[in-house]
């Protein structure tokens, strides 16, 4: 975290990830030592176990992730021809489950999901 030039938390080699100290355990059989990180690629908070945390491996919160995973979402959306957008977008709008005009199409229900969202712009963004 950083207030005026100074940062706080200890950071960690080869991360995007500032630890801020020990997490609270969630439930009565989670034992697992878990602590505060500070991604510095989104600025999120999030408590993480702290064996799941390794340097050079671990790189941010699960922003780059995401991050990644909709940009290929969004690649893949592009590819399709100008019909077969048109066409699961009527279907969507009829009301057909994203999952079964996935399987008509036979593509992923998320790259189904971005393009039947994608004309307003806000698809998992």
């Amino acid at each position: 975290m950083m207030i005026g030039n100074a940062i706080f938390g200890t950071a960690v080699p080869g991360t995007f990830l500032l630890r801020h100290g020990k997490a609270p355990h969630f439930t009565s059989t989670d034992h697992a030592a878990a602590a505060w990180y500070e991604c510095t690629r989104c600025g999120e908070f999030k408590a993480i176990r702290v064996g799941d945390v390794k340097p050079g491996r671990t790189v941010s919160c699960g922003c780059k992730g995401r991050e990644g995973f909709i940009a290929h979402c969004k690649q893949r959306v592009s590819n399709l021809p100008r019909g077969t957008r048109k066409q699961m977008r009527r279907l969507a709008r009829k009301g057909v489950p994203t999952g079964n005009i996935a399987k008509q199409f036979h593509l992923d229900k998320y790259v189904v999901s971005f393009t039947v969202q994608g004309q307003r712009g806000n698809a998992h963004a």
